[in-house]
C-alpha cells in the first residue's frame, strides 16, 4: 500500500472509532473539513467509497468494513512504536564502552546521578580493554585512554591524569626501599604497550627526563591487568594517580620516585559523530562533560 495512505488511514480509524468527523477532527487536533478531505483522498485513491454519509449517520460499506481492521492495526503499530521512535523524549538505551578498571573507579560512580535525573534512559555497558568499533557494534559512546587522532570519531576531553610509578609494598621492601631514578631500570616492571612505545620507559621531574629499558619486564595491552599485576605484588608500573588514591589510602600500594611522572594518561569521550545523535546520547555526553577538567 503507498505509504501516503498512513494518514488517511489512521483517520479513518479515528472516525469510525469515534462514530463522527467531528470527534475524530477534536481527537486528532484537526478542524471537520481536514478530516473529511483526507478521506475523500483515501477514497479516491483505493477507488472505493468507504463510508455512507448522511447529515445524521455515518455507515461502513462493506469495503470499509474490510479495511478497518487493517487501518486500526497499522494505526495501533504506529502508537506502540512511538515510544521508541519518539527521540524527542529522554528514554532508551545507551550503549557505552570503557574498560572494567576506569567503570569502576570513575563511570559507574558518576553515572549514578545520570539515572536518578532520567530514569527512562537505560545505560548498556560493554566493558572491554579492547579497542572496539563503535559503528559496528553499535556503541554510542566510548570513554578512552586514547589518541585524539583515531580516524572517524569526535573527541572530547575529559581530563589528564598523571601517571605516578607504583608497587606493592613488599615489592618496595624486597627491593630494599632504595628507588632512585639511578636503579629503578632494575626493578621488574609491566608496561602498557600504549603508553610505552618500543618497551621504553619515559620519566620526567621538574629537572630532567629519564628513558630506559627496564631489565625485566612484562607487557600487557590491558589497563586492568597492569593494575591487577602492580597490586599483586609482581611489578612495578605506571598507573594513573586517580586510580590509586584508593589503594595507596588503603596501604595496598607505595609510590616510588614521587617527584618523577610518566607519560600523562588522557581521557575521552568518544562518539561516532555529531549528526543524528540521538537525544539520550547527547543527554548522558553533556552530563559527563560537567566532571570535564
Amino acid at each position: 500500500m503507498n505509504l501516503h495512505y498512513l494518514k488517511g488511514l489512521a483517520i479513518f480509524a479515528t472516525v469510525i472509532d469515534k462514530g463522527s468527523f467531528a470527534k475524530a477532527a477534536s481527537a486528532l487536533g484537526l478542524n471537520r473539513s481536514a478530516v473529511s478531505e483526507q478521506i475523500s483522498k483515501l477514497e479516491e485513491g483505493l477507488g472505493v467509497r468507504l463510508l455512507q454519509r448522511t447529515t445524521r449517520q455515518l455507515t461502513l460499506t462493506a469495503d470499509g468494513e474490510a479495511l478497518y481492521p487493517s487501518a486500526k492495526a497499522i494505526v495501533n503499530g504506529l502508537d506502540s512504536a512511538e515510544p521508541s521512535l519518539n527521540l524527542n523524549k529522554p528514554q532508551g538505551t545507551v550503549r557505552v564502552t570503557t574498560t572494567y578498571d576506569f567503570a569502576a573507579n570513575w563511570l559507574l560512580p558518576k553515572a549514578a546521578g545520570f539515572k536518578v535525573q532520567y530514569p527512562g534512559i537505560h545505560i548498556d555497558y560493554v566493558l572491554s580493554d579492547e579497542r572496539i568499533d563503535l559503528v559496528k557494534e553499535k556503541v554510542d559512546l566510548a570513554v578512552r585512554i586514547a589518541n585524539i587522532e583515531e580516524a572517524g570519531y569526535i573527541a572530547r576531553p575529559l581530563f589528564k591524569d598523571k601517571a605516578g610509578v607504583y608497587c606493592s609494598p613488599e615489592l618496595a621492601n624486597q627491593m630494599g626501599n632504595t628507588a632512585t631514578d639511578n636503579n629503578i631500570a632494575d626493578y621488574p616492571w609491566v608496561l602498557f604497550e600504549a603508553m610505552t612505545p618500543n618497551n621504553l620507559v619515559t620519566l620526567s621531574n621538574s629537572e630532567k627526563k629519564l628513558t630506559f629499558t627496564p631489565t625485566h619486564f612484562d607487557k600487557t595491552n590491558s589497563p586492568t591487568m597492569m593494575r591487577e599485576m602492580v597490586l599483586s605484588g609482581q611489578v612495578v608500573g605506571l598507573q594513573p594517580d586517580r586510580m590509586m588514591e584508593d589503594p595507596l589510602n588503603e596501604n595496598r600500594v607505595v609510590k616510588l620516585l614521587p617527584d618523577w611522572y610518566g607519560r600523562d594518561f588522557y581521557y575521552y569521550l568518544l562518539y561516532p559523530s555529531r549528526k543524528h545523535l540521538s537525544l539520550r546520547t547527547r543527554l548522558f555526553i553533556d552530563y559527563l562533560m560537567q566532571f570535564a577538567e
